[in-house]
């Protein structure tokens, strides 16, 4: 009886271990020590995620007017949405669909975002999964402003809230965001997406795949918005091989041109061709790779006086190279801004690398704004 007694004791400890180890690995599914889990200063979230010193009170500022630190039932969406990056387990995201969007799921023509989405959750790229990032997750209400922002998206239905995941990328020595947008339904958070065709989402991962190995000209892009100034920083990161560099000067030029009409002659020379940064803020790195990022930030255009009496539009932009940084204002004509295309990828074409374009409206006169890196010859300089 003794002997039954202590087998049957030796049991019942066997399967407790084995239960709570059942339940560490649960937890780990939905808790990962990857994603920042206190909600006390978005400033000890940034130390979390190991950003430099330097760029505290910068990226400080930038998450502070994003929302606040996920806590409660949005943390837990968050850990479930974060588990994803190891479980790879589709069917688990496809359970988190708002109902309308789960509508789409076999519409080719609007079903690209969620292909998209499986995709990286089953190839395990899925919120960088494959680097050992750390991250940490920002929440806020979709207000009004971001609501219309959001129209062009096209979303399965007007999200109301959004969950902002932020980890800093060493390399690229940047803070980098991934956003997730939902709603509320029967007391519990689901996920909507934007609607694309699936044509389109083959493309960006195609793309996607090829920035993998993209060594030069665009290697990295991203969009940081500000929800309380409605602005949006579009960042790129540039890289000039040491070959370009022996022989040739480089300026950041900003282009307009009428294309409503034939003539431009009512457009003034420094608003037609405006050198936006100076060869010689490159001319240190001659011979060596140039490295630097340029980010422009989009916001409601406002009206100013060019030097020629004229009433312009602006943007700004600053640069930034080792620990150099620049800012300054671009102007352009008109206020109705449409049809904005950046490139996110990409190298030199000839001579140009083009960054960003988008056309604006004045007193029925359409004009076309291009932004682009430009290389020169060395022997094609005149002084």
């Amino acid at each position: 009886m003794q002997t039954y007694k202590r087998y049957t004791m030796f049991f019942l400890i066997i399967l407790l271990f084995i239960s709570q180890g059942c339940k560490n690995k649960n937890n780990q599914e939905t808790v990962s020590p990857m994603l920042y889990q206190q909600n006390d200063s978005i400033s000890d979230a940034l130390n979390f995620i190991e950003v430099p010193e330097e760029k505290m009170e910068t990226y400080l500022t930038t998450v502070q007017n994003n929302g606040e630190l996920a806590s409660g039932d949005i943390l837990k969406f968050a850990n479930k949405y974060f588990s994803l990056r190891t479980s790879k387990n589709s069917e688990r995201y496809i359970s988190m669909l708002s109902d309308k969007t789960k509508e789409i799921i076999d519409d080719d023509n609007k079903n690209g975002s969620l292909f998209y989405h499986i995709n990286r959750i089953k190839n395990g790229t899925f919120l960088n999964s494959e680097n050992e990032y750390k991250y940490f997750a920002v929440s806020s209400i979709i207000t009004n402003e971001l609501q219309n922002s959001l129209k062009r998206d096209n979303f399965t239905q007007m999200p109301t809230h959004r969950i902002i995941f932020y980890y800093f990328n060493e390399p690229r020595d940047m803070l980098m965001v991934s956003s997730v947008y939902m709603v509320k339904e029967q007391d519990s958070y689901k996920i909507v997406t934007e609607t694309m065709s699936k044509d389109e989402a083959e493309k960006l991962i195609q793309t996607e795949k090829k920035n993998l190995t993209q060594e030069y000209g665009i290697i990295s892009y991203q969009e940081i918005s500000d929800d309380k100034t409605g602005s949006m920083k579009h960042i790129f990161s540039i890289a000039v091989k040491p070959d370009d560099t022996v022989n040739n000067t480089f300026e950041i030029v900003k282009l307009t041109e009428l294309i409503s009409e034939q003539e431009n002659s009512d457009i003034a020379p420094e608003i037609t061709e405006k050198v936006l940064t100076d060869s010689k803020l490159f001319e240190k790195y001659k011979d060596k790779q140039l490295n630097f990022k340029f980010i422009i930030e989009y916001k409601e255009p406002e009206s100013n006086t060019s030097s020629s009496g004229k009433s312009l539009s602006s943007w700004i932009y600053s640069i930034s190279i080792a620990s150099y940084d620049e800012s300054s204002t671009m102007y352009y004509i008109g206020q109705n801004i449409q049809d904005i295309k950046v490139n996110k990828d990409g190298d030199f074409l000839d001579s140009d690398l083009e960054l960003m374009s988008f056309e604006s409206q004045k007193d029925g006169k359409k004009y076309k704004n291009r932004i682009l890196l430009r290389k020169t010859p060395v022997e094609n300089i005149t002084e």
